[in-house]
């Protein structure tokens, strides 16, 4: 199947199941009681919700393209039919999400920094779940050869220590295992952007206010656009803006009303039928009302999505593991090449299932507490 003759339905429909999986682990647990339901609202609810639904877009994304491997042995992807730019913008809004929420904390201190915290914090939060995909990667990798050393120690460390900076450093294969990056489907590139922003942010935030914000927000966004290594930036730049305007006018209650609700559908949808170029702007406008408050018609703020943004993280972490775990398995007795539609949403809904429940395992003894030490 190319990539346009995949169909839109099974997109809801394993959603919705994932969904109903969330809310049975609410019920089963009292861990995720306690913080998708007990808890005080957060300020930003919405935002909660959303992340569950972007992780999950781009888990739909990588099944399609381990299908497609099968067939062509070729790792590559159509940017522009529904999946692909489901998944591409489920990412770009990931970068938004991360400009806003720390834009905004910028902003409430008037640009008082405590780096020490700040970056560990940031280590807290990112570097278990991360450490703890990364080795599950090496030991799948090991595996290949059965637990065989296929090269000197020397190069085996050397080969290993960038899988573990954040995507920052050049990775290859491990054990000379081939494309080792498709184990994980490739996904800690978008954690060397995440860290140069983090990096940034000590620096930018001087200019936190009046022109001088404008300024720096206007040089971000054009080297974002011409520069191509850095080209994601501006959309920490629209997350960024997002966290200005709506600090510089209280619109809470007009964002929050239906008639947004239905504007904000409209962008959604919207942006599938225009122009790639443009699609931008219109994704940057949805992000601003679901940041101004507006969860459309409770989709983000009911338990089961806050859930899976609670989540979200390891699911994007641990999706393409499990994925490959699964597909190179079932292809030992059926070829995942020649697997129909219906046969492949049936697997892929598998892969959601498990992902759903590794990744809320890794959440409680993984990742929150570190969060919480």
């Amino acid at each position: 199947m190319t990539y346009a003759q995949y169909s839109i339905i099974p997109y809801f429909i394993i959603s919705a199941l994932l969904l109903a999986t969330a809310a049975l682990i609410l019920q089963l647990s009292q861990f995720y009681r306690s913080i998708c339901i007990e808890l005080p609202k957060s300020q930003f609810e919405p935002i909660d919700g959303l992340r569950g639904y972007l992780a999950l877009a781009v888990l739909y994304h990588h099944a399609i393209i381990n299908q497609h491997y099968f067939q062509t042995w070729n790792w590559e992807a159509n940017n522009w039919t529904f999946y692909p730019s489901a998944a591409r913008w489920g990412v770009l809004t990931f970068f938004m999400i991360t400009g806003f929420l720390f834009w905004n904390k910028v902003i409430k201190t008037e640009g008082k920094i405590n780096i020490q915290s700040f970056y560990t914090g940031r280590l807290k939060r990112l570097a278990p779940a991360y450490f703890a995909s990364i080795s599950l990667l090496i030991i799948i990798a090991f595996a290949y050869h059965n637990f065989h050393l296929m090269e000197g120690r020397y190069l085996l460390t050397k080969s290993i220590l960038p899988w573990f900076a954040f995507g920052v450093l050049e990775t290859g294969d491990i054990n000379q295992y081939p494309h080792t990056s498709h184990i994980n489907a490739d996904v800690i590139w978008t954690l060397a952007y995440e860290w140069k922003f983090y990096l940034a942010l000590p620096f930018i935030s001087i200019a936190w206010r009046g022109y001088s914000f404008l300024v720096m927000l206007t040089l971000m966004y054009t080297y974002g656009m011409f520069i191509e290594d850095i080209g994601m930036i501006r959309f920490f730049a629209y997350g960024m803006a997002a966290a200005f305007f709506l600090n510089k006018f209280d619109m809470k209650n007009l964002f929050r009303s239906k008639a947004f609700s239905i504007i904000a559908m409209l962008l959604l949808i919207g942006a599938f039928f225009v122009q790639p170029s443009n699609r931008q702007f219109l994704f940057f406008l949805f992000f601003v009302i679901v940041a101004g408050g507006n969860s459309l018609f409770s989709l983000f703020t009911n338990a089961p999505a806050k859930l899976l943004g609670t989540i979200s993280y390891s699911v994007y972490l641990f999706h393409g593991i499990v994925l490959f775990i699964v597909m190179h398995g079932i292809n030992r007795f059926l070829r995942v090449a020649d697997l129909n539609e219906i046969h492949f949403w049936m697997v892929t809904a598998m892969c959601g299932l498990l992902t759903v429940i590794l990744s809320s395992i890794t959440y409680r003894f993984i990742e929150h507490p570190f969060i919480h030490r």
